[in-house]
């Protein structure tokens, strides 16, 4: 994408450049002198209004010469066109044999495959030998797990969250009362 907007202004370029190195090879050169007049002396603003003046009225005259003269358009010449007619065609329809199409191949099906299903081995357990009141040195013995109260918020909102509709709500409300998109972190 970088490289076409790099194109727009390069071909305005080139072609500025090739306006003025037009321009420039067709206007004569303004700095040189005139011929019957002397170098040194710049032509005053009021002589070159006078020709610019002259110059339209001049073009203008041709405009309206132009255009009194009739443009006729050149004369028509006939044209003749000569058909000469065909005779209907009775030729008979041409009969192509079909290619011949070999019939189609039969091959036997063959017969089922009969296989042998293995019973499955169901091992044995053997019972380790078990030695009664061991203890390691390393592993003191866990104390029972004590069941805290749940808040009522948490009873609540575990609740809340058990329907799709609810969490639906809550992501609503979280838009409308939370923080901007704009000052929330990403």
């Amino acid at each position: 994408m970088e490289w076409v907007m790099l194109i727009i202004p390069a071909v305005a370029v080139a072609i500025w450049a090739i306006r003025t190195a037009m321009e420039k090879g067709a206007e004569p050169n303004r700095n040189l002198p005139p011929q019957g007049r002397p170098a040194g002396r710049p032509r005053s603003a009021s002589a070159e209004i006078d020709r610019f003046l002259e110059e339209v009225n001049r073009r203008r005259q041709e405009q309206q010469r132009q255009a009194r003269r009739p443009v006729e358009p050149p004369p028509a010449r006939p044209v003749t066109v000569e058909i000469e007619p065909t005779p209907p065609s009775r030729a008979r329809p041409v009969y192509r044999p079909r290619p011949a199409v070999p019939p189609p191949v039969r091959r036997p099906i063959p017969e089922p495959v009969v296989l042998a299903v293995a019973e499955p081995v169901i091992p044995e357990v053997i019972a380790a030998p078990t030695v009664a009141n061991f203890t390691s040195p390393t592993m003191a013995p866990q104390p029972p797990r004590v069941s805290r109260p749940v808040p009522p918020y948490m009873q609540e909102l575990s609740a809340m969250l058990r329907s799709p509709k609810s969490v639906r709500t809550a992501f609503v409300l979280t838009e409308v009362f939370g923080k901007p998109l704009s000052r929330r972190r990403r």
